[in-house]
């Protein structure tokens, strides 16, 4: 992903400054008191969605069930912190990742010309998106240090915000006698919600320089989000899955 790529460069160009800024200055012992990362991450887990419509088609009612199956997502994670008391520290963490995948859908279509005579339809839509940003607070404690690696363990609450395509409606392809019909695209419409849940992981880095190093995110987090999908209905999901990531580490 070129946008993830380019994270990543500036992370790094922007570490090398600091680092050289701070080596040109006198030598004075230097006491780590937070850290700043950057990372590239991947977003494990399959969040429970599936939705049951009815929408209008020849004067009559008809339904349909769309699962929405998801894989991995790609993303960018950041995360701040600072120690208050010896090795315990506070921190801040953001997340964002987004996907496009398919979703199958089975629809019952009425009929043109006889009442409560539905066609069976299934298939495919496809370039149905989803994105996640997340807000974690944390309280984390860090190990001591062995040398140049650096663990810590965090844990704490998760602000969710959720934006998902959600199918409303289908288009059929059909010809006279209309006794059967075929899925031919699916209508969308974009749906938002937010909600608080939890997130716990580690870090673990190991630094190259005094201010700089390379490190692993691993971080659960899950929250449960009901979607406004418009009309008054609403369409829980939940966001529980595994981020991980790797990227740069600066100490200050």
């Amino acid at each position: 992903m070129p946008a993830v790529r380019l994270f990543i460069a500036l992370a790094i160009a922007g570490s090398v400054v600091i680092d050289a800024e701070a080596q040109a200055q006198p030598k004075r012992p230097f006491v780590e008191n937070g850290f700043v990362s950057f990372n590239a991450a991947g977003v494990f887990g399959t969040p429970e969605l599936s939705d049951r419509v009815q929408f209008e088609a020849n004067a009559e009612a008809g339904t349909l069930d769309a699962d929405y199956s998801a894989g991995a997502f790609a993303g960018v994670d950041a995360a701040a912190g600072l120690l208050v008391h010896r090795r315990i520290g506070v921190g801040l963490g953001i997340s964002h990742a987004n996907r496009s995948g398919s979703v199958s859908v089975r629809a019952r279509v009425p009929h043109p010309f006889f009442d409560d005579r539905h066609r069976a339809v299934e298939g495919d839509a496809n370039d149905i998106h989803r994105r996640e940003t997340d807000v974690h607070a944390q309280i984390y404690y860090e190990l001591p240090h062995r040398g140049p690696w650096r663990v810590r363990f965090f844990a704490g609450p998760s602000y969710v915000r959720v934006e998902q395509d959600l199918i409303t409606g289908v288009e059929t392809q059909e010809a006279f006698p209309f006794d059967t019909a075929e899925f031919r695209r699916a209508a969308t419409e974009r749906a938002k919600g937010s909600g608080i849940g939890v997130n716990a992981g580690l870090d673990l880095s190991r630094m190259i320089s005094r201010r700089a190093g390379l490190g692993a995110v691993v971080r659960y987090a899950g929250a449960s989000v009901d979607l406004n999908a418009g009309d008054g209905r609403d369409v829980s999901t939940n966001t529980r899955g595994l981020t991980a990531g790797l990227g740069l580490r600066v100490a200050f």
